[in-house]
């Protein structure tokens, strides 16, 4: 497996809105990443310059994940696939959010949500690392004037490559899982929201938690657990 380049971390471009130069873009949050383990990142935009922006958000309902961003990757050279591309985008739920000087804007995204990451294990040997090259899009709808974010066209779409170094290595795996796990039996249920998030984003990795989860108190949990159990047992099939 080839790891000779160097990673790239983050990535930001600048754009022009209404007069204003706004620096956007994205970087990885998680350090060493695993291979089918969660990689967490976020998205990121703020003024070069003293300005007062609005940026739109939105959700994708269907496929249950952050809406207006795109990503692709390939592992060693080889395409990751989107785990939901069989899943119609409907859209989802639209806001805005300000953006300024005092308030730059700061997204945490899952990349496991956009790619099939649970698949890239059987590619390695337990030990082996590979590079993931990921592309990062984002459309922007960004301007000064709030209502004409909130039902305009896009602005700008911003791109941005990245690429990690990611590792298999089961042991640890198998550990941060059971800690994700004891986060959401045992927390709260404000703390376990996050944790969860990312169980479910594992996928295959973590069907046998999945499948304990479904039957979890808290039916938000249990349902959400269930849904993504079937999914993977109907891909299966």
């Amino acid at each position: 497996m080839s790891t000779s380049k160097t990673d790239k971390r983050e990535g930001s471009t600048e754009v022009v809105v209404d007069n204003y130069r706004v620096r956007t873009g994205f970087r990885v949050l998680t350090e060493n990443p695993l291979v089918g383990g969660p990689i967490e990142l976020e998205f990121f935009i703020e003024p070069v310059e003293s300005a007062s922006l609005f940026l739109s958000v939105a959700g994708d309902s269907n496929r249950q994940r952050p809406g207006q961003f795109e990503f692709t990757a390939t592992l060693d050279g080889e395409e990751v696939p989107d785990p939901l591309a069989d899943i119609p985008s409907v859209g989802g739920p639209v806001g805005v959010v300000p953006v300024t000087d005092e308030t730059p804007w700061r997204q945490p995204l899952v990349l496991n949500q956009f790619l099939a990451l649970d698949t890239c294990r059987e590619k390695l040997a337990d030990g082996e690392s590979a590079r993931l090259n990921v592309t990062c899009r984002r459309a922007l709808t960004l301007g000064a004037d709030q209502t004409a974010v909130l039902t305009g066209k896009d602005w700008q779409n911003t791109s941005i490559d990245l690429a990690l170094t990611i590792r298999r290595d089961d042991e640890a795996l198998a550990k941060l899982i059971d800690v994700l796990m004891d986060e959401v039996t045992s927390g709260t249920a404000a703390t376990r929201l996050h944790p969860f998030e990312l169980l479910l984003s594992l996928r295959s990795v973590a069907r046998e938690q999945l499948t304990e989860l479904a039957e979890f108190s808290d039916s938000s949990i249990a349902n959400r657990a269930k849904q993504v159990r079937d999914r993977l047992t109907k891909v299966s099939e």
